[in-house]
């Protein structure tokens, strides 16, 4: 009986130690890269789990109140020593630290076999030291740095700000990704693909990839721009420094012996940010519908064909309006004040809207263009009405306002007005018959006798249906023969075809831009040109102009809006070069017109070495 109790215990406690000692065994272990970073910079956080089996992946939530985790993977490892088998589970997870200070990484916790574990808490120091200057930390980022900057750091509700951010880069790069950027209370607005230029840095060449994104603020109140987090692959320190060997003395020409092996040089993956950006955004000052806040608002209108009004002919009127500090989307539409008239029957064409940004990104200018087609109702003196656009001035922050004056136009009548004197005595006619019955019954009972009378023998009326069909096939056989002769003739002659063009239009050359006087007469030949000779709409606005051409660029872009500055803007420019550059780039894209793609292509990785 002893014996056997003695055997329990020994049992017991054997089965006690076997579990303390795979508890003990268990263990999930954090370390990091580096202890000490520069701001934006990345480190790598990794954690190893060994001795159990994972029930549930770390909880990395308690990591993300200090941290952006740029990325994360997972891997697995088994090892074998002595027949002894071990195997341990690693996340890798890269970290970035917007801000500098110093920070403890918390105990992440994970659900395993063996209970709940959670890893050992680090410390890490983040300085204010950038990265391309700095003489401490992994390799990978020191030739790196980010800059972002806004032009306005109190703009109001509703205002949109430009955010430029540029990833500069002292060694090569490649694969460089460009994230999906978002901003809690604001819309985003991303202006085309990212650019990438040379510049220099201290004195030394480095290499600049540029985005440029709208920012529309929703609410007042501080709204905070997230860190801007940059990916990609940048090449190794050690074949940094092999380049920079003594072989690369002038002895060899400044050129390595070795750089028929620099396609082989190793590259290492880098994630770096900028800062965090504060804004405070301010409420509207005043009860607006719609809130408008600008620096400057410009209205031009334009009326065709009110020298020669005439009723039931239609009028073509537009308005072009040009905002300074906004993008067209939120101009307000003039339809209200305009289709309050009832002289006119008014159809409205779909508006043209867009902006433009200075080349130092410190400048929106947004533009709005509509067209009405007016058919006067009745002859003499017609008013259109007043146009006035209330808007909020954020330079003098008081409220402003942007008038288009009333006009009168002379309409003379047209001729569906005027009744012919013969139309008249047949109405005067049925209104005699009307009053008096019996006549009408005596007409109608000679119609009979009447149609009796004239009715044509019936030899007669098949002799002319047969003649009727023998001119009908003449005049078709005719017809063809034209046609061909037509058809063969332009084929020879290698003719393109043309629109056709209203009466008494005659087609102008493209000669005619350069021989145009002032920016008005240059806009209006333009808009001629195209709706000639590309179908273009007869008002077209330049920058749906500019939309057809087959080479679009910024710097052929800036020639329609050097044009629209000066017309809409006050700008000031050589009309003459203008001219010329018009003509030659219309000129090479005569052949083709293509139509604007609205929709954005999706960002591709960037290789700018």
């Amino acid at each position: 009986m002893v014996k056997t109790f003695k055997q329990g215990i020994f049992i017991t406690l054997f089965f006690m130690f076997t579990m303390s000692v795979q508890a003990f065994a268990a263990s999930f272990e954090a370390s990091i890269n580096r202890n000490e970073i520069a701001a934006g910079e990345s480190f790598r956080l990794e954690l190893s789990l060994s001795g159990a089996s994972a029930k549930t992946a770390p909880d990395f939530s308690v990591l993300e109140k200090d941290f952006t985790i740029v990325s994360r993977r997972q891997s697995s490892q088994t090892t074998i020593i002595n027949g002894n088998v071990s195997s341990s589970i690693n996340w890798q997870l890269t970290l970035i630290a917007p801000k500098d200070g110093r920070y403890t990484i918390p105990p992440v916790s994970i659900n395993t076999d063996a209970g709940q574990i959670k890893s050992n808490a680090l410390e890490i120091i983040v300085s204010k030291t950038a990265a391309l200057s700095s003489q401490h930390g992994n390799s990978s980022v020191q030739a790196l740095s980010v800059a972002a900057i806004v032009n306005k750091k109190a703009p109001y509700q509703n205002e949109p700000i430009l955010y430029t951010v540029k990833l500069i880069a002292a060694r090569s790069v490649g694969d460089v990704t460009i994230p999906e950027f978002k901003v809690p209370d604001a819309i985003i607005e991303k202006q085309g693909d990212a650019k990438v230029y040379d510049a220099k840095r201290q004195g030394q060449p480095v290499k600049v990839i540029e985005a440029r994104y709208l920012i529309t603020p929703l609410k007042s109140g501080t709204l905070k721009i997230p860190a801007f987090v940059f990916q990609g692959q940048i090449e190794s320190a050690v074949q940094r420094q092999r380049q920079r060997s003594l072989f690369n003395d002038s002895f060899f020409g400044g050129r390595s012996p070795f750089s028929m092996f620099d396609n082989l040089s190793s590259y290492e993956p880098f994630a770096v940010a900028s800062k965090e950006i504060s804004l405070n955004i301010k409420a509207p000052a005043v009860s607006m519908d719609p809130w408008l806040p600008l620096s400057s608002l410009k209205i031009s209108d334009n009326l065709e064909g009110a020298d020669k009004a005439k009723v039931g002919e239609p009028l073509t009127l537009s308005f072009t309006m040009v905002a300074q500090g906004a993008v067209g989307s939120i101009l307000p539409s003039l339809e209200n004040q305009v289709t309050a008239n009832g002289d006119f029957k008014i159809y409205t064409d779909k508006p043209e809207i867009g902006e433009s940004i200075s080349d130092d990104g410190q400048n929106i200018t947004g533009w709005r263009e509509e067209i009405y087609t007016l058919i006067p109702q009745k002859s003499g003196i017609l008013n259109l009405p007043k146009i006035k656009v209330p808007w909020w001035n954020v330079i003098e922050n008081k409220m402003a306002y942007t008038t288009i004056s009333a006009r009168k136009i002379n309409v003379a009548a047209g001729e569906i007005s005027a009744k012919p004197a013969a139309d008249s005595e047949k109405y005067l006619e049925k209104a005699q018959i009307a009053q008096n019955p019996a006549p009408i019954k005596e007409a109608q009972s000679l119609v009979p006798e009447t149609k009796q009378e004239k009715a044509l023998p019936a030899y007669i009326i098949m002799a002319l249906g047969i003649a009727g069909i023998l001119i009908l096939s003449l005049i078709g056989l005719v017809f063809y023969l034209w046609r061909k002769v037509s058809a063969e003739s332009g084929t020879s002659e290698n003719r393109q075809p043309t629109t056709l063009l209203p009466a008494n239009e005659d087609k102008i050359s493209l000669g005619a831009i350069r021989n145009a006087k002032t920016a008005e007469e240059l806009k209006n030949t333009l808009r001629l040109y195209v709706h000639q000779h590309w179908n273009a709409p007869r008002n077209a606005s330049l920058m749906s102009i500019y939309a057809l051409l087959k080479e679009k660029s910024p710097e052929n872009k800036k020639l329609f809006t050097d044009l629209d500055g000066v017309l809409y803007a006050g700008g000031d420019v050589d009309l003459e070069v203008l001219k010329k550059n018009l003509y030659r780039l219309l000129k090479s894209s005569n052949s083709d017109r293509v139509k604007q793609n609205k929709n954005q292509a999706p960002m591709k990785s960037i290789n700018p070495s």
